[in-house]
C-alpha cells in the first residue's frame, strides 16, 4: 500500500533532530534520498534528479525488515522452512532444501562472487538466482 508523504511534524518524531540530519545532507551536497517511516511516509530526494538510485547493501535491510513483519504476521512460518515451502517448482530441487534463515545470513552456498554486475542487468532476478549453482552445502558456509 502506498502511503501518503507527510510533514516532519507528523512523524512522530524530534522534528529538530531530524531537521539536523536533512540540513547535514543538504550543506554537504548529498547525492542521497532520505526516507522515514513512521505515521506515515517523509521523503527528501537530495539527487536533483528522479532516476533510480540502487541501495546495494541497503536492500538487506529492507528485506530482512519485511521478512520480520511476514513472521511476525503469521505469513511465514518460520525461517528455518525450505524456500520450496515458498516456491513449489523448488521441491525436491537442491535450491528447494535452502532456508529463508540461509539467504538472510548468506549461508545458501549459492556461488555468487563477481555476479553483482550480472544481478544487477538480469531481465529476472530470481530465474537468474535459480540458475547459479549451490557450491557449498547450505548453512556451512558465510
Amino acid at each position: 500500500m502506498f502511503t501518503q508523504q507527510i510533514s516532519l511534524n507528523e512523524l512522530g518524531l524530534d522534528s529538530e533532530k531530524v531537521k539536523t540530519i536533512i540540513n547535514y545532507c543538504r550543506d554537504e551536497d548529498s547525492d542521497e534520498v532520505i526516507l522515514i517511516s513512521k505515521n506515515g511516509m517523509y521523503h527528501e530526494n537530495f539527487t536533483n534528479t528522479n532516476k533510480p538510485i540502487a541501495l546495494n547493501s541497503l536492500t538487506k535491510v529492507f528485506a530482512g525488515t519485511a521478512i520480520g513483519l511476514l513472521l511476525d504476521d503469521g505469513f511465514i512460518p518460520s525461517l528455518h522452512k525450505p524456500i520450496s515451502t515458498f516456491f513449489s517448482n523448488l521441491i525436491n530441487t537442491e535450491m528447494g532444501e535452502i532456508t529463508l534463515w540461509h539467504i538472510l545470513t548468506h549461508t545458501s552456498g549459492i556461488h555468487t562472487d563477481g555476479h553483482d554486475n550480472e544481478l544487477s542487468a538480469a531481465p529476472n532476478i530470481a530465474e537468474y538466482v535459480l540458475d547459479l549453482p549451490i557450491t557449498d552445502t547450505p548453512g556451512t558456509v558465510s
